[in-house]
């Protein structure tokens, strides 16, 4: 007996084994076992990730301590079109640096055209600890044992940090009990949370002030307010997010601060509730319409933090819940949201690899991928760009025997209609010339590596790189290079009811399988055998009235696949992609043949 079967969209991502067997979920009809590489899109799709193009050598800037600590990418955004990735990095014991990505490369030394602007913070500034919240050319910079920092935009390529100075700075601020350790904003009021004395309390400065933490004689609503939150236990805050209230979490609670009913927050008009007992990690929170995500306490979940009309109360939705399988061994170092193209929380793993979760609350998608590379991702951060958001990533990469650590940029999404505009491959260069050429330079950061090609949007042979330098089989005018990697998505198969059942557990084929492709051009398609083994057949895409040498044009459309006979009891289907080219996988039909 002979069933079609449609797939028709990839929307829960990469599932946890725990969920094979979940047949009639949702869930299971639109996930995959394996979604590497690629991600999804809100529309249904699973599509390749563009690849990461190289911006900067960090590797002479580093100190000698800077192997043990995480770099960190914060935004800086003072406008759409004014915006700055800040890559902080430890330089020494007592000292951290940063440099500022912004565009295609960082901001150049107006004193040393052609070096990066690099800005020292010194006095034991924390690379791991510091919290911050910007606001216009400002971004306020708050860690434990210092008092409250300003690091203040003054030019392109001209900054400045010192210390805050506070009128009627709260006494409960000292080199004994602590500076607060983090920074917030809330109605037209800066706020400071949790010293090491009070770890539950929250400081709020005079409305439209955030220098002023006084008080009048008599007090009015406008003064600055202190408030504590008493949980009967003595949980840190972890993090922040301003919203219609002030949202907080910490080790073992979830809070909300206001004002009472309608009012504006004063001494005489605060509401502090506590919704939820989950607990958070020391993680900014992320914000993404009405929705608060945050990463719990043990590092291996992300929660949503939302309000509930029905029961008037916040509550939490563990998104993690569908693929835990993806944080149980290795937990979350740090995250940020592109929310342009496709809405897209990017996660470093501790391990280096980068998880992805496509998250569009209003769809109901909720999908995890994970990607690799030929190195460790460290960290990630988002900034507006052009198209869409640029995502900015420090990717550490063993070069000729040696660590290296890289500033890369995700290119964006891949919309052309022609193979010459794809950028698949990690750690890239884009060569290009009014003339055709053979022999390529400036490769150092590749030094010993092999290489992928993409010349004139055609696949060539792989080179090594030797004193920086490739030579191509044929000259090419636009030469892509970099490091291969490979995508492989493999859908979960749908059951089909029969009359005594399921057909999950018997022998079944899949003689002939459609997929429907968007904009692609190649892959490999397979099975694993019973023994474990995947084995694959490469489908062409070049046919006789193709000219040789020339690229093959973008394909859309249904591509029929026959499988070799043979009945197993469990199918498992397999689409990869290993060359520097898109794919994107609309759907998948299969004729599944029955047996008993």
């Amino acid at each position: 007996m002979a069933i079609h079967r449609l797939k028709r969209n990839f929307t829960a991502g990469e599932l946890s084994p725990l969920l094979l067997a979940q047949v009639e979920n949702d869930r299971f009809r639109f996930g995959c076992r394996t979604l590497r590489n690629m991600h999804v899109k809100p529309q249904g799709p699973a599509a390749r990730r563009e690849g990461f193009c190289f911006r900067f050598d960090l590797t002479p800037l580093l100190g000698t301590p800077a192997s043990t600590q995480y770099p960190r990418i914060v935004p800086f955004v003072f406008s759409e079109t004014q915006a700055y990735a800040i890559i902080f990095y430890r330089y020494s014991t007592l000292t951290v640096r940063c440099v500022f990505a912004t565009g295609d490369g960082l901001l150049e030394d107006p004193l040393s055209p052609g070096d990066p602007y690099v800005y020292e913070f010194t006095g034991g500034f924390s690379l791991e600890q510091f919290t911050y919240k910007q606001s216009a050319d400002i971004l306020y910079i708050a860690q434990p044992g210092r008092v409250p920092i300003e690091f203040k935009r003054l030019g392109a390529a001209e900054w400045s940090a010192n210390e805050c100075s506070f009128t009627d700075m709260p006494s409960d601020w000292n080199a004994t009990d602590g500076y607060p350790e983090f920074v917030d904003f809330y109605e037209q009021r800066i706020a400071y949370l949790s010293t090491f004395a009070r770890p539950q309390t929250v400081w709020f400065s005079k409305s439209g002030d955030f220098y002023d933490f006084g008080k009048s004689s008599p007090i009015v609503a406008s003064d600055a307010v202190t408030l504590t939150f008493d949980s009967g236990t003595q949980n840190r805050v972890q993090w922040t997010n301003s919203a219609k209230q002030l949202l907080i979490g910490t080790l073992g609670d979830e809070w909300a601060i206001s004002g009472s009913g309608y009012e504006p927050l004063s001494f005489q008009s605060n509401r502090v509730a506590r919704h939820t007992n989950n607990g958070g990690e020391r993680k900014p929170a992320l914000m993404i319409g009405p929705v608060t995500l945050f990463v719990e306490r043990h590092g291996r979940k992300i929660n949503q933090f939302i309000f509930d009309f029905n029961s008037d109360t916040y509550d939490t939705v563990d998104l993690s819940v569908l693929a835990p399988h993806l944080t149980e061994q290795h937990y979350i170092t740090g995250w940020d949201y592109q929310q342009t193209p496709h809405g897209i929380v990017w996660c470093v793993r501790r391990d280096g690899a980068l998880l992805g979760l496509t998250f569009k609350r209003e769809h109901k998608v909720t999908g995890w991928h994970r990607h690799d590379t030929d190195g460790q991702f460290l960290a990630v951060g988002c900034i507006p760009g052009d198209r869409e958001d640029d995502l900015w990533a420090v990717v550490q990469r063993t070069i000729d025997g040696a660590t290296k650590w890289y500033i890369e940029q995700k290119k964006p999404e891949f919309k052309s209609d022609s193979p010459l505009d794809a950028y698949f491959l990690d750690s890239h260069m884009v060569f290009e010339s009014e003339t055709a050429v053979t022999e390529l330079t400036g490769l150092e950061h590749l030094e010993g590596k092999t290489v992928g090609i993409l010349a004139d949007g055609c696949v060539v042979t792989s080179q090594l790189v030797v004193d920086g330098t490739i030579n191509l089989d044929v000259a090419a005018s636009k030469v892509v290079v970099g490091l291969e990697y490979e995508s492989v998505l493999e859908p979960t198969l749908l059951d089909v009811p029969l009359n005594d059942g399921t057909i999950l557990g018997r022998m079944v084929s899949i003689p002939r399988m459609d997929i429907m492709l968007n904009k692609s051009i190649g892959f490999e398609y397979g099975y694993v055998t019973e023994e474990g083994e995947e084995v694959f057949e490469d489908h062409p895409f070049r046919y006789p009235s193709h000219i040789t040498g020339e690229q093959i044009p973008l394909f859309t459309g249904l591509k029929q696949i026959d499988f070799p006979e043979g009945y197993t009891d469990e199918l498992r289907v397999l689409i990869r992609q290993r060359t520097p080219l898109p794919l994107t996988v609309v759907c998948v039909i299969d004729n599944v043949e029955v047996y008993g």
